[in-house]
């Protein structure tokens, strides 16, 4: 903005610096949200689903049922149990 003298005309305006820099902070700090929540909640659905890809039309093995495997349970605010089925077909 200072290049084309855009920072001078706004302060001649009156507009605070303060005020010019909010969008450009607002923009960095989404940014570096979604860059903090992609990899935590969009990589394993995509990696899952690539493996899922390539098992059924690259190597022709018939699809696996969708089983639950895990479940998680919230006792309070603060304690969760993980726990794990077992199948005994599969042992």
């Amino acid at each position: 903005m200072s290049r084309q003298h855009e920072l001078t005309a706004l302060k001649t305006a009156g507009v605070s610096l303060y005020r010019v820099s909010l969008p450009i902070l607002l923009l960095a700090f989404g940014v570096s949200v979604g860059a903090g929540r992609v990899p935590e909640t969009l990589i394993p659905v995509l990696n899952s689903k690539g493996e899922e890809v390539d098992r059924i039309k690259i190597r022709g093995e018939l699809p696996r049922p969708q089983r639950r495997t895990q479940i998680w349970y919230r006792s309070s605010e603060s304690r969760f149990f993980r726990v794990d089925l077992l199948d005994p077909a599969d042992r």
